[in-house]
């Protein structure tokens, strides 16, 4: 799963959804799964400052 550093609230959230300009569509706090956010958009871009953290993929081959 994708993850983001959000600067402002200082969290790391699971990012749901990514528009095809990469703006964040909405996220879930990884120490609070139920909730959901849909941060502010314009332009294309995420009002707030995300860093997005690099995707690990873990490898099922046996």
């Amino acid at each position: 799963m994708l993850q983001a550093w959000d600067v402002k609230r200082k969290r790391l959230v699971n990012v749901l959804r990514m528009s095809e300009t990469g703006a964040i569509i909405s996220y879930s706090p990884v120490d609070q799964p139920g909730l959901i956010f849909l941060p502010l958009i314009e332009n294309g871009r995420n009002v707030e400052p995300y860093e997005i953290l690099q995707d690990v993929q873990l490898s099922m081959e046996f």
